[in-house]
């Protein structure tokens, strides 16, 4: 959730030559998660007024009389929250000082999705959909093949409260894409006074597969290798015509003449992965 302003003006004050504001916020920018609970001084550089303290949205303010500060804890629970000090130096001037506010949101879910299949030399879109994000002019996007950084898109556009953002990259399926792994990665970027480390949320990979067109076959056949915990690992092979054989593992399929031959990386982890074979 995001908001921000930041104004400082008195009443009267700008009327007395060589007057300036005498409230000083520390921190003078609060940037943090929602929900978060925050410490915010203000201080004067008055001995003498006549009260001195915070106004944060509709609420009563708590008015503090001869204290040279006063102390804020500040929940980040408001969609457009505002705070600001105050001080009554006498009864014709009263100075105020907007505390700066940046409330972010890291997205519920971030996730990659693509074709099930490929055709070797065809382009295709691979999207990045983030849910429930916020704010919107501090969101970088990384794209990520394998540990590589692919591509880096900067969105535009403010927000107040989240949103759903999508986000393409397209690829073009070749021998080399077959098998790769793609992620993108969200970044809250604030610079020098945002947090110590940068909020990010990553997507799980997706595994492009290729299929290899042949001049020889032109019959489709997806391996799909499935992992249990209950039993040995088997092989679904099925034909374009959904004609359905269950295999053991390792074993080789010989059918019309043709060799299927099963990836040696099948076994790497348990999850599911889709291999397109040929005699390429």
């Amino acid at each position: 959730f995001y908001t921000k302003s930041h104004v400082s003006w008195c009443h009267l004050c700008v009327f007395i030559a060589g007057f300036t504001n005498p409230l000083t916020l520390d921190p003078p920018e609060v940037i943090g998660r929602y929900d978060d609970i925050v410490m915010v001084n203000c201080t004067t550089s008055y001995d003498f007024h006549d009260k001195m303290y915070w106004k944060v949205g509709q609420a009563d303010p708590i008015e503090e009389e001869e204290i040279s500060f006063v102390t804020l804890p500040l929940t980040l629970s408001n969609w457009s929250l505002n705070a600001k000090c105050n001080i009554n130096i006498n009864d014709s001037i009263e100075c105020s000082k907007n505390l700066e506010i940046t409330v972010y949101k890291l997205p519920d879910v971030v996730s990659v999705v693509g074709p099930d299949v490929m055709v070797e030399g065809t382009e295709y879109p691979l999207v990045c959909d983030i849910i429930n994000v916020t704010p919107l002019q501090n969101l970088n996007v990384k794209w990520y093949r394998g540990n590589e950084t692919v591509h880096t898109q900067i969105v535009s556009g403010t927000s107040v409260t989240p949103v759903n953002v999508s986000l393409t990259l397209m690829v073009t399926a070749g021998r080399d894409l077959g098998g790769a792994h793609f992620r993108c990665e969200v970044e809250l970027i604030f610079g020098a006074n945002g947090p110590e480390f940068i909020p990010t949320a990553t997507s799980s990979p997706y595994t492009a597969a290729v299929f290899l067109t042949c001049m020889i076959f032109n019959i489709l056949l997806i391996v799909k290798v499935i992992f249990s915990q209950k039993c040995a690992y088997d092989l679904k092979i099925k034909v374009k015509t959904n004609f359905t054989y269950i295999l053991h593992a390792y074993i080789t399929l010989y059918t019309i003449g043709l060799i299927f031959v099963i990836l040696s990386n099948y076994h790497i982890q348990r999850s599911t992965f889709f291999f397109f074979l040929s005699d390429c």
